[in-house]
């Protein structure tokens, strides 16, 4: 996304303020996992947070991105990690999911991670190159959370939706197809061969709705309005809002959590019960 290669796009805060990946995740796509664990390729990797992890699975990591600005926190927490390390190897390249052949030869890598980003790339073009970097009975792994509930207040959702998609002053425009579409469709839209993979698997799950956890949790019991203004202030569709209509003092982050400060009568510091929607995806090549 042309958003995320904007020099003026605050990568460190973002890296700062977005949800990490919970171990249980990491172990569900291990025991999938059926192939070596000697490289590992995080694609679509932005700042880190979900490359550095697989360094306690696998001897080599890669994390591509097509954005240098995103890559600056993770190759600042490279320099630290080798600092202390000296088994494993750690690096990033800057090159886009379209064209990962490009950068990582044929048939040599045990795992394709893509985290968070999978609404921002071409689905087909990438998963064929995921295919063609794989070795035989390497894993494709995509994950994705999406929006937050508040569990106590349905109402906050539905002020959600109006901010996020649906009300054309607001977030909504600032979406590039077809991003907008797939995350509000939570990835439905994904589909992986079944002529390049097998042993497919889905799991998805909405708060408020689904009643088994699965691997893939993010929640929060004392989740602030503090917290939540840092989180939106990070996304990129916030950014765009910014470039286009901020020029007159206004932030869009102050909006959206005043006016759910007032409906409800929060405080920043009001604690709430959060849960994100999150759906994986595992198949082997």
């Amino acid at each position: 996304m042309s958003v995320y290669k904007d020099q003026k796009f605050d990568s460190q805060y973002y890296q700062d303020n977005r949800p990490t990946y919970p171990e249980s995740l990491y172990k569900e796509i291990f025991s999938y996992h059926k192939g070596e664990r000697e490289t590992a390729v995080d694609v679509g990797c932005g700042t880190g947070i979900s490359t550095f992890p697989l360094l306690k699975y696998f001897d080599h990591v890669i994390g591509t991105d097509p954005s240098t600005k995103m890559l600056e926190p993770a190759n600042d927490l490279k320099e630290d990690f080798e600092k202390k390390n000296t088994e494993k190897t750690i690096k990033f390249s800057c090159s886009t999911a379209e064209n990962l052949s490009s950068v990582i030869p044929a048939d040599s890598v045990d795992l394709v991670t893509c985290a968070e980003a999978i609404q921002w790339i071409d689905t087909e073009k990438f998963i064929k190159e995921a295919y063609k970097v794989l070795k035989t009975n390497g894993t494709l792994a995509i994950w994705n959370y999406m929006s937050p509930s508040f569990i106590d207040y349905p109402k906050a959702n539905e002020i959600y939706e109006k901010f996020v998609f649906d009300d054309e002053r607001y977030l909504g425009p600032c979406w590039p197809q077809p991003g907008k579409s797939i995350f509000q469709n939570f990835c439905k839209d994904i589909k992986v061969p079944a002529d390049m993979f097998s042993d497919v698997i889905r799991v998805d799950y909405v708060p408020m709705k689904n009643n088994e956890k699965t691997a893939f949790q993010i929640a929060r019991d004392d989740y602030t309005m503090a917290d939540f203004r840092k989180n939106i202030s990070s996304w990129s569709i916030c950014h765009i809002w910014q470039q286009r209509y901020g020029s007159e003092g206004k932030d869009i982050a102050d909006i959206f959590v005043n006016e759910l400060k007032e409906e409800f009568g929060w405080t920043d510091d009001t604690k709430l019960r959060v849960e994100w929607g999150t759906f994986y995806i595992l198949a082997r090549k």
